[in-house]
């Protein structure tokens, strides 16, 4: 016999017997569905019961505060030293490669920390150094700003594949 919780008011709690139903030890409600914090729940046709934890599921659309937090002060931190540190002490060349690290960077932890939606944190997280390209004075051009933007969004992507990919081989 199973001895499953079944909530009658809001906190108080009755043990049913239910009896066993085949080898997968499916539980089937006939009458009544089951609720609880611990249990799960289980719907009138019967559903395997799980033990949940505590924590709620992430969410599986919108944004992630906390992800668009990090990679986008990585983001603006970074745009910020390269436009207004470095112009005098490096050459143009390792100016642009510096702005596109910062992108990348950026677009990295935003895949890593959105991993729902790691295109849509990745259009976020670059827009920082988006409006600081466009706004301040440098020596990368406009189209530049623009253009490196564009790998935000791929690098969270990416990131968010290769998580996914090692997490099923491992």
């Amino acid at each position: 016999m199973f001895h499953v919780l079944h909530g009658i008011a809001n906190r108080a709690f009755v043990v049913h017997d239910l009896p066993r139903s085949g080898a997968d030890a499916r539980l089937r409600a006939d009458n009544f569905s089951i609720s609880s914090s611990v249990i799960g729940t289980a719907s009138q046709q019967g559903v395997h019961l799980q033990i949940g934890s505590d924590q709620p599921l992430p969410p599986t659309h919108g944004l992630r505060p906390g992800a668009v937090l990090i990679s986008g002060a990585i983001n603006l931190l970074g745009a910020l030293i390269v436009i207004l540190a470095m112009p005098g002490a490096v050459s143009d060349s390792r100016l642009a490669s510096a702005w596109a690290l910062v992108q990348f960077l950026s677009g990295v932890w935003a895949g890593v920390l959105g991993a729902n939606s790691p295109f849509l944190h990745g259009l976020v997280a670059g827009l920082p150094a988006l409006v600081l390209g466009l706004l301040l004075p440098s020596p990368l051009p406009a189209q530049f700003a623009i253009v490196t933007w564009a790998l935000v969004p791929a690098a969270a992507l990416l990131a968010a594949a290769i998580m996914r990919f090692m997490r099923r081989r491992g």
